[in-house]
């Protein structure tokens, strides 16, 4: 109705609003079905859902859960654990800065699954792992990352055992113990 319309009108000025208040339309956004992406509001497809995570143990829990799109606040992230991502989902930011940081402990995230899209993050101190997948890097900057903490690691920055990976338009640099990115078996595409 007209209260939607005036609420999708307030929302596409979200990225100019205080990040409390932000964090509470993007939340008012994901209960009426639909997503802030750069600016537009959008319907979600009719079988997505979306949630917005602020700590990095909500981010894991959500791992575990069925949202398809899990959207970032801005801030950082400390990796206690390695995030096993072992679904399709999609993970990015609300338009903030966001950082994976993993204090140099090894892996941050492991990709064991079909279909997962990393959007505006940036991997900091820790690995991403991918056994298996098709798995999409946008607009990421991985770095400082050292594969030499963890021997199973591999790659210092991004180490691929198989799966089909895109790049586009990330920064891969700054990366000890294996390179930016290691692959054993794959498909590896930079755009």
């Amino acid at each position: 109705g007209s209260s939607t319309f005036h609420l999708i009108a307030m929302a596409k000025q979200v990225h100019n609003q205080k990040p409390a208040w932000k964090k509470s339309m993007l939340y008012v956004l994901a209960l009426l079905g639909l997503q802030y992406i750069h600016g537009d509001v959008l319907p979600h497809h009719s079988r997505s859902l979306s949630v917005l995570v602020s700590t990095f143990d909500h981010l894991a829990s959500e791992l575990l859960g069925n949202a398809t799109n899990i959207q970032l606040a801005a801030g950082i992230y400390t990796v206690t654990s390695t995030l096993n991502i072992i679904r399709d989902v999609t993970i990015s930011t609300d338009g903030g800065h966001v950082v994976l940081d993993g204090h140099l402990a090894g892996r941050v995230l492991q990709i064991d699954s079909d279909n997962v899209d990393l959007v505006g993050l940036d991997i900091y101190k820790g690995v991403a792992y991918i056994k298996s997948g098709t798995v999409g890097f946008t607009k990421c900057d991985i770095h400082s990352n050292n594969a030499s903490i963890s021997m199973k690691a591999r790659g210092g920055g991004v180490a691929i055992l198989d799966g089909t990976v895109t790049f586009t338009d990330c920064m891969i640099y700054s990366n000890e113990g294996g390179g930016g990115v290691s692959i054993r078996d794959g498909t590896v595409t930079f755009t």
